[in-house]
């Protein structure tokens, strides 16, 4: 799930930012463009948490633009789900095919299938999913228990789908 890992950054950097404070500017361009950022494989990067001075290596002049290319390691906060994960989500969304639920910056969709047989959309509530019973009541702003049956990485982003069909998943008071 959370994931502490040193990674590393190449950017370009331009002649204006060169002097005594290029490496506070390597810092807070990286905390930037990075926080919140998916790295793909490695998850979403939650927080940068150090960047050593010592880490930021000197970089080479790209001669047609006067640009320096600068690497940086920093160690960062990443989220990165699993297959059969267990997780706590806030829905966002109710709709007829199923719900989307949020765990951050993870966008998880749970299908119509992956719920109980007696769980069924009811459009007189206003967009929720209510058991036969009416003691679950599934709408936007309530927090579920999932698991997470597959994920799909792409370059800029991570979506999973996951269920809500098995013991001590659903609703979560």
């Amino acid at each position: 799930m959370f994931f502490l890992k040193k990674l590393r950054q190449d950017i370009q950097l331009e002649p204006i930012h060169f002097g005594a404070k290029l490496k506070e500017h390597v810092k807070a361009r990286i905390r930037q463009e990075l926080a919140g950022s998916s790295q793909g494989k490695h998850g979403y990067v939650v927080e940068i948490i150090d960047i050593a001075d010592e880490d930021i290596a000197v970089g080479l002049v790209d001669n047609d633009s006067g640009c320096v290319g600068v690497t940086a390691q920093y160690t960062a906060i990443l989220l990165r789900p699993f297959p059969l994960e267990v997780l706590d989500a806030v829905v966002t969304n109710a709709v007829e095919s199923g719900f989307f639920a949020n765990v951050g910056p993870l966008e998880i969709f749970v299908s119509r299938h992956g719920m109980d047989e007696d769980i069924t959309f009811d459009y007189n509530k206003g967009d929720c999913w209510c058991s036969d019973d009416q003691e679950i009541e599934i709408r936007e702003g309530v927090v579920v228990r999932l698991r997470v049956t597959g994920i799909t990485i792409e370059a800029g982003c991570i979506s999973a789908i996951g269920t809500i069909k098995d013991s001590y998943l659903g609703q979560y008071e």
